[in-house]
């Protein structure tokens, strides 16, 4: 019963988009918003608390759209990632607890391919992704601890894949131009730390120790605000003497 309503409910998707009008859009956004780096170990250290910090992203996207209200879009997105810490060390001599900060941050290039359903001015996005680790520096105030201030891309993994999820509405346009303003989170489905970041116990403040029993993996996670510009670049149409499909520009 249920692959029978599946099968019925992908034939009326696929009969809507045969004679609907297509066409492809182009855009540019921007985002900016919170990012977290999600680690268990981290999340239950009483010494060691999560600072409020923000990344952001800039890119252009490719979409093509079945009809009115299914497409397909592709984000190409240059952004960046950085969470701070703030944690204690007791001294086992004086008693006194000392607060440090620490800081990691990334720069990423996202590649984003993602379903988009537009209906009655508001969208719904969901889709994979992945993402490019281009640089990455950290910072932490302890003087034995001074080497993770610079490069620290030796700890993380090349790139990983995430999931993407948005939601938004259409704020402001014409017939062909439109802007867009919504919400969309990201989550890291690898576990961000190499090997070496691994054997360094990275992220936490212990180098070369093993504070924790064991290990748990590092997911980073956004949730960003998003402001998109789209136009609709050009259309497909039927020639008259065949059945073949032309590119027609706005």
């Amino acid at each position: 019963m249920r692959k029978s309503i599946l099968l019925l409910a992908l034939a009326i998707v696929i009969s809507s988009t045969i004679s609907a009008q297509r066409w492809l859009d182009i855009g540019f956004k921007g985002a900016w918003g919170p990012t977290w780096l999600m680690n268990k170990n981290l999340m239950n250290d009483q010494q060691f608390n999560h600072v409020l910090a923000y990344g952001y992203g800039i890119g252009g996207k490719v979409g093509f759209n079945f009809n009115d209200e299914h497409e397909l879009t592709l984000d190409v997105m240059a952004s960046t990632f950085k969470q701070d810490f703030k944690y204690n060390v007791t001294d086992t001599v004086s008693g006194a607890s000392p607060e440090f900060k620490k800081g990691m941050q990334f720069k990423t290039l996202d590649f984003i391919l993602m379903y988009r359903h537009n209906k009655d001015g508001r969208y719904f996005e969901v889709g994979p992704g992945y993402s490019t680790i281009r640089s990455a520096s950290g910072t932490n105030e302890r003087p034995e601890f001074a080497t993770l201030d610079g490069e620290i891309s030796e700890n993380l993994i090349k790139g990983y894949s995430i999931l993407a999820l948005g939601f938004g509405g259409y704020f402001v346009g014409t017939e062909n131009f439109g802007i867009t303003m919504g919400a969309r989170f990201t989550y890291g489905l690898s576990d961000l730390i190499s090997e070496k970041g691994k054997q360094n116990n990275y992220p936490a403040h212990y180098p070369g120790t093993t504070r924790y029993t064991t290990y748990t993996q590092s997911h980073p996670f956004t949730a960003m605000l998003v402001m998109e510009a789209n136009l609709d670049f050009a259309y497909m149409v039927k020639a008259k003497c065949s059945n073949k499909r032309k590119i027609l520009l706005f």
